[in-house]
């Protein structure tokens, strides 16, 4: 396969290197791709820019544009109506944000353990690396007044944010490792 290069002839025809015009195709948009039948939920903004295309630009329905899309038809329908809210909302000056700003809210229940927290466990163990979790929560509560954690949220904040990592201690008895019972192994 060899590369050709186009360009105007100044007659607004479109010519190659040899001054041949390009081979126009028709491409079928709705031939299924990947020759199955089954509908596979796709996620992703190419998808959802590809439906805008087909219902508003084609005025295609979002059934059928769901079924061109290789979507399910409720997922088509759903897309359409959280368009639709966004389009009713910044009319009605309701909300001015835009779809990204909605998608990068964080959910969920807010964080006990803030950037100040992470700062002062940080400096905490700079200056003692051996410390251990129960060292941090009593450090944290007395830094920081009525503040009530847990083992569980110390120890993620500290491995997922801190980049600390801990090592289990084991404990042996000191006669483990005598020459009498090293010895004794070996008889």
């Amino acid at each position: 396969m060899s590369l050709k290069v186009y360009f105007e002839d100044g007659r607004g025809n479109a010519m190659d290197e040899d001054g041949l015009e390009p081979v126009q195709m028709e491409v079928d948009e709705e031939a299924n791709l990947n020759g199955s039948n089954n509908k596979e939920i796709h996620r992703g903004d190419f998808v959802k820019d590809m439906f805008s295309y087909y219902v508003y630009e084609r005025g295609l329905t979002a059934g059928k544009a769901a079924s061109i899309m290789n979507i399910l038809r409720r997922t088509g329908y759903n897309l359409l109506k959280d368009d639709q809210d966004i389009i009713v909302g910044r009319l009605e000056g309701k909300n001015d944000d835009s779809r990204d700003e909605k998608l990068t809210e964080r959910r969920g229940k807010k964080a006990i353990l803030n950037e100040d927290h992470k700062k002062h466990l940080e400096e905490t163990f700079d200056e003692n690396p051996s410390a251990t979790v129960d060292q941090a929560i009593d450090s944290l509560t007395s830094h920081f007044e009525g503040l009530e954690v847990g083992k569980k949220i110390v120890h993620n904040l500290m491995v997922n944010e801190c980049a600390l990592s801990f090592k289990k201690a084991y404990f042996y008895p000191a006669e483990r490792n005598s020459n009498e019972k090293i010895q004794q192994r070996f008889e």
